[in-house]
């Protein structure tokens, strides 16, 4: 509820409000815990420049990006502000971490010793993905299935529990999605998966144990591998996702995937990569 956000399309000020800006309120889930289920969200009204796309797990499926989350934040110039330049900022950006910062230092665990602009980009994990390039592939962090999108919006932000790396490229990132996506990766990485009571449950970056070559597109075996990516993008754009859970989402893609005869040629083209053909 500190940084996500909903746009209200009603201005806070009967005057309405300036050009460029929005009014925004938390974004609030079900899965909130306390003390934070049970606190009012926060409003205001500010640049719209402040407020970013971000994708987390929930908004990835096999080849397609879901509707992303919107996420105050306090970048600009591709640089995170300081605590000072946000008081020196404008009055609805200075407003709203006022605000966040009132309840973080109130409701925070007794064992953080974390400001809230160092929860924000805790191990760098914000400013990493600043200046990124255009092209990047995201892939789930957790569970029993790889899932993995491209991204060509560099101004989108990944959410920590997704991990993301750069691509030299379009067919680059088709072709790492690819293999992430691919069944036969599922099942080779899951011997180095730490496991639970429902079976193999994190991917960590594991994946980048197998032997995956880089990527050349001179290699006839890999432009076959995004020539399948790229019909499988096409198969998972024109998927209803209606008002599905992402669980539900993710198997609907991938049963589309198979009645295509897409997963199986993937499958056997990204096995063959793998075992070094």
């Amino acid at each position: 509820m500190l940084f996500f956000v909903t746009e209200n399309a009603e201005p806070q000020s009967k005057l309405g409000k300036k050009q460029g800006t929005s009014t925004v309120v938390s974004y609030r889930t079900g899965d909130e815990k306390k003390p934070w289920k049970n606190l009012s969200s926060l409003s205001a009204t500010l640049p719209s420049r402040y407020i970013f796309d971000v994708h987390l797990g929930s908004t990835v499926v096999p080849f397609r990006l879901l509707k992303p989350w919107r996420a105050v934040l306090p970048i600009n110039d591709q640089r995170i502000l300081t605590d000072e330049q946000i008081d020196n900022a404008d009055d609805g950006l200075r407003s709203w971490w006022s605000q966040a910062t009132d309840l973080w230092e109130k409701n925070k665990t007794k064992q953080s010793k974390l400001s809230l602009m160092e929860r924000l980009d805790y191990q760098n994990t914000l400013s990493k993905q600043l200046n990124a390039v255009k092209h990047r592939v995201v892939y789930s962090k957790s569970g029993n299935t790889l899932a993995a999108a491209r991204i060509s919006t560099p101004h989108t932000i990944i959410d920590h529990k997704l991990y993301w790396m750069p691509a030299n490229g379009i067919s680059e990132a088709r072709f790492l999605s690819a293999i992430l996506n691919a069944p036969v990766t599922t099942k080779m990485v899951s011997i180095y998966q730490s496991r639970g009571l429902f079976g193999t449950r994190d991917f960590d970056k594991n994946v980048w144990r197998l032997p995956i070559p880089k990527y050349s597109p001179k290699n006839a075996l890999h432009q076959e591998i995004v020539a399948l990516a790229e019909e499988a993008e096409l198969i998972a754009s024109q998927v209803d996702t209606k008002d599905y859970k992402f669980k539900k989402v993710r198997a609907i893609v991938r049963n589309e995937l198979s009645l295509a005869n897409v997963s199986v040629k993937l499958d056997a083209a990204v096995k063959a990569l793998l075992n070094g053909a």
